[in-house]
């Protein structure tokens, strides 16, 4: 069985169900609902501004895992160590 999901621009994301899509521990906190394995992903991040709540947009890809990008993110947001490791935390001075 093959899961389609249009993008709107003639494309569409596939997924198949006999891939391996998640191995979060705890599927119920899946960050993308159980299709965390899923490569060359296009995803959209939000921030907003503790100081005046302004929002900002950050449009990412990426060739790997969306999980690993999406914990190198977390990382480079909750780790003053790894602040420069990541275009988003360059980007958002965080």
């Amino acid at each position: 069985m093959i899961i389609s999901f249009p993008l709107g621009t003639g494309c569409s994301f596939v997924f198949r169900d006999d891939e391996n899509l998640c191995n979060c521990r705890q599927r119920e906190n899946c960050p993308t609902d159980g299709k965390c394995l899923t490569k060359s992903v296009v995803y959209k991040a939000e921030v907003k501004s503790t100081d005046d709540n302004a929002r900002q947009t950050y449009i990412g890809v990426t060739a790997n895992e969306f999980k690993t990008r999406y914990r190198n993110h977390l990382k480079s947001l909750c780790n003053k160590k790894y602040k420069h490791e990541t275009r988003l935390s360059n980007t958002f001075g965080i």
